[in-house]
């Protein structure tokens, strides 16, 4: 068996897999890790092969991407394709993610997708993960520059500061990813103000899903005052605004205040996946891909980043 980075990332052995592939092949298995659109392919409405994730992620896929073709896998089961067994595990990540433990006749592989340690609001739990001998890991935050604030604080901060902004007269805006961060923003408000939220028609369609798992209260419109959440702001008259991403532990987003909340594994969290998980070898995907493996090779753990070039496994 062998593994690159090419169209996903390409297992090669008794049946060709694809991990999170730019578009779907004939003859291939394709998992889907979760329904950011950077992991699902763009062919994900009319897929060749065979298309699998996990229910949640399915659904959402059906309800933002218009997407009815995936077949759903149950967390913690396993399926046999031509002697090569797939388990999918909770990721952390948002709703639905996952990762996959592959198993066959050489070493167990297991790939996290992106992952949260910690976990959120409106997942299924933290990261569940379990012994390989070969660990595919994300590293978005694979740097020492990247370790976030205890993330339960960051959330009552921004709580106050939406809360405080309505006192004050003024309508708060928050930027969040449509998929995930929303939702979670969306249960905080809900759980701990009574403040209507707004949110746009991406986010609405995008939460449909979750319906199914958690109790999200929003409306397209409101009177004021109300609290809107959204990937954009947009215009209005007495609007503060806000960014809800891990990125804020670095950058600057002028007027609008950052908060760090990050739906990822920051780079302490990434070692504690290493740690748990107890490979052979790591292999580090995107992001920060070559900085966390020269970490971990630091540290005398065999890592290298995946590229183009096959690795024997």
């Amino acid at each position: 068996m062998r593994i690159r980075l090419g169209n996903g990332i390409e297992i090669e052995g008794k049946r060709r897999i694809l991990m999170d592939p730019a578009s779907t092949e004939e003859d291939s298995i394709t998992l889907i890790s979760h329904a950011h659109s950077d992991h699902v392919p763009r062919d994900v409405r009319n897929p060749r092969g065979f298309v699998f994730s996990s229910r949640a992620t399915m659904e959402i896929l059906s309800s933002f991407y218009g997407a009815d073709k995936v077949n759903a896998m149950e967390f913690n089961s396993q399926y046999d394709f031509n002697g090569i067994k797939v388990t999918p595990l909770v990721a952390g990540h948002i709703l639905g993610s996952t990762m996959y433990l592959i198993e066959h006749d050489g070493p167990r592989i297991l790939y996290t997708g992106d992952i949260n340690v910690g976990g959120g609001l409106t997942v299924e739990g933290p990261a569940d993960l379990q012994e390989a001998d070969i660990l595919i890991i994300e590293a978005t935050y694979g740097s020492p520059d990247y370790i976030f604030p205890d993330q339960d604080r960051v959330r009552m901060d921004l709580v106050k500061w939406a809360a405080d902004s309505v006192k004050d007269g003024f309508i708060p805006m928050i930027s969040a990813y449509t998929i995930g961060k929303s939702q979670e923003i969306i249960y905080l408000l809900n759980k701990l103000t009574n403040l209507p939220v707004v949110v746009s028609r991406g986010v609405a369609r995008a939460s449909r899903a979750y319906l199914n798992y958690f109790d999200l209260r929003y409306e397209l419109d409101h009177d004021e005052p109300y609290v809107y959440v959204s990937s954009r702001w947009k215009d209005a008259e007495r609007s503060v605004k806000a960014v809800a991403t891990g990125w804020a532990i670095k950058r600057d987003f002028g007027d609008a205040k950052g908060f760090c909340l990050s739906s990822h594994s920051d780079f302490n969290g990434l070692l504690r996946a290493v740690m748990k998980v107890d490979p052979e070898m790591v292999i580090t995907v995107y992001g920060q891909s070559k900085r966390f493996a020269e970490e971990l090779r630091k540290m005398g753990i065999k890592a290298e980043a995946l590229s183009s070039s096959f690795i024997k496994l």
